[in-house]
């Protein structure tokens, strides 16, 4: 009797050839949505290419998956988790992706390989073959309170996508469209931001409260040369006003630099951006214009030239500019420096961290110049910066790759860390007052937060209680930091809510789902004159639990120029 091969067997292989996952399905494609209604892992899974259309495959695992060049019109993927894939021109115009995850994904163009349409032949018969550069679609997508934090978005299209209280924590943004796209409440802190179009996409908040008190969402980002033609940036979006800002002011300079021949010779001079920023000023200027102007140039002949330009000039823009940004930033860092290893009792913790990293005392004020870490004394002034570090690393929403030292002003105790130091890796160090035999104590965790033995120490060291834990130590310390200044009600559960600043210093907390403000049975904000104001699910309360009702809402904050 001769044995019938199964021709409905289907299998789904890793991105490194292995095989993952077999079964009868009458398709690949129904196989896929079988094995994640199952609750099969997808994680490293090679869909290359695949039609993945009008699928649901919400609530999945598809870390570190290779999707490039996979079409997901219409998909379900709602709640699903994608963070280290890659997902470089796929085809997901309509997609459904509320509280997805995409942290870490790389959305760049590819270039693939393709027959030609009109079936033209090769004179071995074989057919000819064209190269096609795929960019990624998310038109009309909905992406409500989805994380892009980390992410490669380079090209990619969000036109009249809905992206309320999405967040882009250190993201890397390049000439993408989210043109006509909601973007309300959307977080950029730490991310990179160049040349985008954001023409009549609306940024506004929607919160409760008064706006002096909501975070920046541009904390720290680095925003040049994006489009804002009718864009609504309501409050908290000061970064993306100084670029509209700046781009205005420049493209009025330089409405006749194309016919004066000046524009099109910027596309071929030669260009060396560190020995220009370096040796004439006069020069970089002139390409910071030209830069700026790549943005706001619309005719064809002018876009001719911008399309050949624009990765040249562009990195110029972004280096001479962000320079200038974050001027204010590397000061701030070593004035607090300063206050740290001058104030007695705190200096040693600063010197035991730096040494470490730095030899000589001018190199670490150097170092802090150049950005390579931020020192922050926990005073009042001062609070919610230091509780948003430690929130953002609790979280894994670290979107820069420097340092952060947080030192406590308070009273000694031998409980409590003197210092923390929160890396841009994810990694945490905790140091105490000196014991009795003058030694301070120094403990460490990985990004994992896994304990890693002390430096300088040879042979297998684990930690004794109180500190294997790292969220004991941290919680010790915050409720330190916290009782110096009076603040001993204010409680907030790491594993669900945020602590952010507030554009005034307030201590603001949101939820983790989807931004809102929300701190059940603690203060939600807390101003810089101490006033508690209490919040949930974004509704106003009293002390007592009553609803606060307003009538008329806070009015949009006004456009500024640079400080």
């Amino acid at each position: 009797m001769t044995t019938r091969k199964a021709t409905n067997l289907k299998q789904v292989f890793d991105v490194d050839g292995r095989l993952l996952y077999e079964g009868r399905a009458s398709s690949l494609k129904a196989f896929i949505e079988q094995c994640v209604r199952s609750g099969k892992s997808m994680k490293k899974a090679n869909l290359r290419g695949l039609d993945l259309m009008h699928l649901t495959l919400s609530r999945a695992d598809f870390s570190g998956a290779c999707l490039d060049g996979a079409k997901l019109r219409g998909t379900e993927i709602e709640h699903s988790v994608f963070s280290g894939a890659s997902m470089r021109g796929v085809a997901a115009s309509g997609l459904d992706g509320v509280s997805a995850v995409f942290t870490d994904v790389d959305f760049s163009p590819i270039e693939v390989q393709r027959s030609y349409d009109d079936g033209r032949i090769n004179p071995d018969g074989t057919p000819q073959m064209r190269t096609i550069r795929l960019t990624s679609d998310f038109v009309g997508a909905q992406l409500t309170c989805a994380r892009f934090d980390g992410a490669k978005v380079h090209e990619v299209n969000f036109t009249q996508a809905a992206m309320s209280s999405t967040t882009h924590v250190g993201a890397n943004v390049r000439k993408s469209s989210y043109k006509d796209a909601s973007l309300h409440n959307a977080d950029w802190a730490d991310a990179k931001i160049v040349g985008n179009d954001f023409d009549d996409a609306n940024m506004t908040p929607r919160m409760n409260v008064d706006a002096d008190h909501l975070p920046d969402r541009t904390r720290n980002a680095t925003i040049v040369g994006n489009s804002y033609t009718g864009t609504e940036f309501g409050s908290c979006n000061r970064g993306f006003v100084r670029d509209a800002f700046a781009a205005g002011k420049i493209r009025l300079a330089t409405l006749g630099l194309v016919t004066s021949g000046l524009f099109v010779a910027t596309a071929a001079i030669p260009f060396d951006i560190e020995s220009t920023m370096t040796a004439t000023i006069g020069k970089t200027a002139t390409f910071i214009l030209a830069a700026s102007a790549l943005t706001w140039i619309k005719t064809p002949l002018e876009d001719f030239f911008k399309d050949r330009a624009i990765d040249l000039i562009a990195g110029t823009s972004v280096k001479v500019r962000s320079a200038i940004s974050e001027m204010w930033k590397r000061g701030k860092s070593i004035g607090s420096l300063a206050v740290a290893l001058m104030s007695r009792g705190h200096a040693d913790h600063v010197e035991k961290v730096l040494k470490s990293r730095h030899g000589g005392f001018f190199e670490r004020f150097a170092a802090a110049a150049k950005g390579e870490y931020d020192v922050v004394v926990c005073d009042r002034e001062h609070l919610a910066e230091a509780l948003s570090r430690i929130s953002e690393m609790m979280n894994n929403r670290t979107g820069h790759k420097h340092s952060v030292i947080l030192v406590r002003m308070g009273d000694a105790n031998p409980d409590v860390p003197r210092a923390l130091v929160v890396n841009g890796d994810g990694g945490l160090e905790a140091l105490w007052d000196q014991d009795e035999n003058g030694v301070i104590v120094h403990k460490a965790w990985d990004e994992a937060k896994i304990p890693v033995r002390e430096p300088g120490l040879v042979g297998p060291q684990r930690f004794m209680a109180p500190f294997n834990s790292h969220i004991s130590v941290v919680g010790k310390f915050m409720t330190a930091i916290l009782n110096e200044h009076g603040l001993s009600d204010f409680k907030v559960k790491h594993e669900t809510h945020l602590i952010r600043q507030g554009l005034d210093g307030s201590i603001v907390v949101t939820r983790q789902s989807d931004g809102r403000l929300d701190n059940r049975g603690a203060p939600t904000v807390i101003t810089p004159d101490d006033r508690a104001l209490y919040f949930r699910n974004s509704v106003a309360y009293d002390e007592r639990g009553q609803r606060i009702r307003r009538d008329d809402p806070a009015p949009p904050g006004l456009p500024f120029g640079p400080r």
